[in-house]
């Protein structure tokens, strides 16, 4: 047998794209603001069509921000149209803060596509041209089990 050599090496690209992809969902604190990140990759997209039957841009995509104090649980939502972005808050109180990325179909199913870490905010100085966010109180439900029906039909 005639075995051919070639000192020619070739030379492939295996990735262009970064191997994992991960939706990432942040706050990052700063002395004077927070900071919320966001991003959302294709495999999600494509996970979000299929559960909520409808097409990625006709969902709507929504960041709820959480505070927690020792009185109150209270929530604001910022609409996002972008699959990644940064939304800076100013002119917050005291407490421990979370989001979740939300998507909603157009029958107003929802699911949380993501949830971020939690940040502990003290007080700082407020600044008066900084926009004052529409807060709302997030009232506990009661969780309870209801008794199901089901029933089984065999057609022939």
């Amino acid at each position: 047998m005639n075995y051919k050599q070639t000192n020619k090496v070739g030379s492939y690209i295996f990735r262009n794209k970064p191997s994992v992809y991960v939706d990432t969902l942040s706050l990052i604190s700063y002395p004077n603001y927070l900071v919320l990140s966001w991003s959302i990759v294709p495999s999600t997209k494509v996970l979000l069509e299929n559960i909520l039957k409808e097409e990625f841009n006709d969902l709507l995509v929504k960041v709820v921000v959480y505070c927690k104090n020792d009185r109150q649980t209270s929530s604001t939502d910022f609409v996002v149209n972008k699959d990644a972005d940064a939304i800076r808050l100013f002119n917050l109180s005291e407490g421990l803060y979370y989001c979740e990325l939300i998507a909603i179909n157009s029958q107003n199913v929802s699911i949380t596509v993501k949830s971020s870490n939690e940040v502990k905010r003290s007080l700082s100085q407020l600044n008066e041209d900084s926009p004052n966010y529409q807060w709302l109180e997030v009232e506990e439900k009661e969780h309870s089990w209801q008794s199901n029906i089901s029933g089984y039909t065999i057609y022939e």
